[in-house]
């Protein structure tokens, strides 16, 4: 036996296509809180089965580029702003800063703040 003999069969269910009428079979159990629909008007609906989904190679590269290159900028101004623990306003993210130049602060206000109370100290017990 092969792994195809090995899977069980789906179940189909009887049903009545919602566009043409006609008896068709689907391959779940219709809950008839939606329409159905056999596989003619399904595809006509520009629906999906499994095997004919869009790839990516239906896309140029040029594309996938600009995408890629949108979600970076997003990212950046999300991270911008994180990284500033402060709320986005049009300033926060326009300021004109890098990523790599935000994060760099982000990461010397815990040292400054830290020298800060060190000086502090250090005056106290001086007092």
């Amino acid at each position: 036996m092969n792994d195809f003999q090995n899977k069980k069969e789906k179940q189909l269910f009887a049903a009545t296509c919602a566009d043409c009428k006609k008896q068709c079979e689907i391959p779940f159990s219709p809950s008839g809180d939606r329409p159905v629909y056999c596989s003619d008007c399904f595809k006509k609906k520009g629906g999906s089965s499994g095997n004919d989904r869009p790839r990516f190679e239906n896309r140029s590269n040029e594309q996938i580029k600009n995408q890629l290159e949108a979600i970076s900028a997003k990212l950046d101004r999300v991270l911008k702003i994180l990284a500033q623990n402060q709320t986005p306003t049009s300033s926060s993210v326009t300021d004109g800063k890098s990523l790599a130049e935000v994060l760099k602060e982000a990461e010397e206000k815990p040292k400054a703040t830290k020298e800060k109370t060190e000086k502090k100290a250090v005056a106290k017990k001086k007092k």
